[in-house]
């Protein structure tokens, strides 16, 4: 074919494009992009095609040359306009995901006690790969807040929450976690080895090696302390093995075998966190004591007038227990509550009360106190019930 042919075909394309506006219409429509590739197709089997000639030889090759431009420009358009939305796209995708793996590698690489540090919350009792500190959100005179080094964890035994590096800082900047995650930007990335991590999960965090009464010098002297050596015949002596060291303290079961364990250095728990129900078969009233720890259940057992109680005695262990109990408290007529005078404890107070009838709160007895261990071992001889 010669080029006043070729000529003649290409402004044709123009023409038609022309009367359907397509040049005016969106580029990475697939009307465009149909017609385009018609354009590109007949282009390439012009030799196959045979047509006669309308405009002068002059007049067709400048405007064959102009059209050439226009459809080369406009077929860029297409490609780029589609390769363009498919980039952007992929983009879109892959900053989720990058915001994705955002969150798991702050929570994975940087460190839980570094985060901690720059709050300037430091550990009240450690060892190699625990520690306990004083709570996020409140005051308190033993600490509950337990940091798990190894999986970079933590736990909250008076709230029973659980946190990691991004809702610690949550918790303590009250911001979103695109704001913590800023936050923790500025700290480098405190790679763990996977190796010693995997170990340390493997092994048994403890063992129980043997059961007693109460019979050391040293916890005789705690029980004491906290003026309920009295009633030492309902804990118990408990020798265990933790991360490879010897340890003993005072022990109190609970109802899934777990044991809580104190002592002037510890505040453990070992085995499945969980509440304490001591029932009373002469329980004819259908009552119920509700205790946040042990040492307050004991205290409340030493006292004059509680020797003659007949209740069912339920001890918490923490108060992130109680949603386990709410059922159990509905068969009771009468409810007392000896929960410490502190946030957590008068928010559980107040669950309680909206929840049930016949509600009783005690702590207005120990009003000045934190609980009623504490008020009992300030008054123990002025003060009885």
């Amino acid at each position: 074919m010669d080029k006043h042919k070729k000529m003649w075909i290409t402004t044709s394309l123009v023409l038609k494009m022309n009367e359907n506006r397509m040049l005016n219409s969106e580029l990475h429509s697939p009307e465009n992009c149909c017609f385009f590739g018609i354009a590109v197709t007949l282009l390439s089997e012009l030799r196959s095609l045979e047509f006669g000639i309308a405009l002068t030889e002059k007049a067709a090759q400048n405007l064959y040359y102009k059209t050439i431009q226009c459809l080369i420009k406009s077929i860029l358009k297409v490609i780029k306009k589609f390769f363009f939305i498919k980039k952007e796209n992929v983009d879109k995708k892959f900053a989720l995901k990058k915001k994705k793996m955002n969150c798991e590698e702050a929570k994975e690489k940087i460190n839980i006690r570094t985060v901690l540090e720059s709050f300037n919350l430091f550990p009240v009792k450690e060892n190699r790969k625990t520690a306990f500190y004083f709570a996020l959100d409140r005051e308190e005179k033993i600490p509950s807040f337990s940091v798990d080094f190894v999986k970079n964890k933590a736990f909250d035994f008076g709230t029973g929450k659980s946190y990691d590096v991004i809702s610690i800082v949550q918790q303590m900047n009250r911001c979103s976690v695109s704001e913590a995650l800023k936050y923790l930007e500025k700290f480098d990335f405190s790679v763990q080895n996977n190796t010693q991590i995997e170990e340390a999960v493997q092994i048994k965090n403890y063992q129980i090696i043997k059961v007693n009464e109460i019979q050391h010098p040293a916890l005789i002297q705690y029980l004491k302390s906290r003026k309920v050596c009295e009633q030492k015949d309902l804990v118990k002596e408990i020798e265990y093995m933790l991360n490879g060291k010897k340890y003993f303290g005072i022990g109190f079961f609970n109802n899934s075998g777990g044991v809580e364990i104190r002592s002037k250095y510890s505040k453990i728990c070992l085995g499945k966190k969980d509440f304490t129900l001591k029932k009373n078969n002469l329980n004819t009233s259908n009552d119920i004591v509700v205790f946040e720890g042990f040492f307050d259940y004991l205290t409340f057992i030493n006292l004059e007038s509680a020797e003659s109680s007949i209740s069912d005695c339920l001890i918490l262990n923490s108060t992130a227990m109680l949603f386990k109990v709410e059922e159990s408290l509905k068969e009771y007529d009468r409810i007392s509550l000896f929960l410490d005078n502190d946030p957590n404890g008068n928010a559980t107070k107040e669950t309680i009360q909206k929840k049930y009838k016949n509600v009783e709160d005690c702590s207005l007895v120990y009003k000045d106190f934190i609980d009623l261990n504490e008020w009992f071992c300030m008054n123990t001889t002025e003060n009885k019930f």
